[in-house]
């Protein structure tokens, strides 16, 4: 984990990897960078196992063990994942290594905590602030829920730095005049009592029924990613969320490659709401989950990474 100061106050990130190919992954709401833990986790390994290959093709690998004629040992063979529909083993992402950027918006995980309303053109602008610090220009950049609508803000704003687009769970349409009464009353709650009751009745929104039993140690990370949430970011960012424009006229201006992942059990993102966003964007995939809630990074690791490292081949094509 790394810190930088941007716009007058501190991010903290993941940076994972190096190299000119840069993917940005931005959590939603209330969670923390550790929520994309396993794909920062997947794109490393698949870093180091295609590292260890090319190593051994050059003869520098394991010097005095095996000869440059003989295959290479397994451990050195690039990543593979099983999708578990087809019971088949494919590679995901073949082509360059991947530096991954996680941060923490502000008001969240280790970044500082800032009072009052956060709008997503802010949080858009720590995240192009973080990567002028970091000399990036350009980024393949995706989010979650709330972190897909600043995804969108940050397209709206600074479409010449995006290579391509991952939207998950999340919609584009503008905020009604009933969920802006709504999200205000949650951000007085949020203060007054605190995270804890909050997060129990959120947890079956986030992960599907199902995948509660299922996936404990799935329910028990999305669980404490909200209860160690600060209630005044997290209301800082409700307040500002009210205020969200309608980004289908960003979305019809994308033409880079995009991907819209949704689950079937998602309780704030439709079919309708899918298909919509997938549709505007000229070159978009859309990926719908069965038996997924709102966390589908976490409830389906691997088919979503999967459809991840497609995008990824696709933006280096």
């Amino acid at each position: 984990m790394a810190k930088a100061l941007v716009n007058g106050i501190t991010i903290a990130y993941e940076d994972v990897g190096e190299g000119e190919d840069v993917l940005v992954l931005v959590h939603g709401h209330p969670f923390n960078r550790t929520m994309w833990r396993p794909q920062v986790d997947w794109i490393g390994n698949l870093n180091r196992a295609r590292a260890r290959a090319r190593d051994f093709e050059a003869g520098l690998a394991l010097p005095g063990r095996y000869h440059q004629t003989e295959p290479p040992p397994r451990d050195c063979q690039p990543a593979r994942i099983e999708d578990e529909d087809e019971h088949e083993h494919e590679d995901d992402y073949r082509g360059r290594p991947w530096r991954v950027i996680g941060p923490d918006l502000r008001g969240y995980g280790e970044s500082t905590v800032v009072s009052g309303k956060t709008t997503l053109d802010v949080f858009a602008g720590d995240m192009v602030g973080l990567l002028d610090q970091l000399d990036i220009k350009r980024v393949v950049i995706g989010g979650l829920s709330m972190g897909g609508q600043i995804v969108m803000e940050f397209c709206r704003q600074y479409p010449e730095r995006v290579r391509g687009v991952l939207l998950a769970a999340t919609i584009c349409r503008a905020e009604t005049q009933e969920g802006k009464q709504q999200r205000a009353a949650m951000a007085d709650r949020l203060l007054r009592e605190g995270m804890g009751a909050y997060a129990e009745e959120m947890l079956p929104k986030m992960v599907a029924p199902a995948n509660l039993s299922a996936l404990p140690g799935v329910a028990e990370h999305v669980r404490t990613m909200m209860r160690s949430t600060n209630p005044i970011g997290a209301a800082a960012a409700i307040r500002g969320r009210a205020e969200r424009p309608d980004y289908a006229e960003t979305l019809a201006r994308i033409d880079v490659p995009a991907l819209v992942i949704v689950g079937d059990e998602d309780a704030f993102t439709t079919r309708e709401d899918a298909e919509q966003m997938s549709g505007l964007m000229r070159r978009s995939e859309l990926v719908w989950m069965i038996g997924v809630g709102h966390m589908p990074n976490l409830e389906r690791e691997p088919q979503f990474n999967k459809a991840l490292g497609r995008l990824l081949e696709r933006c280096v094509l």
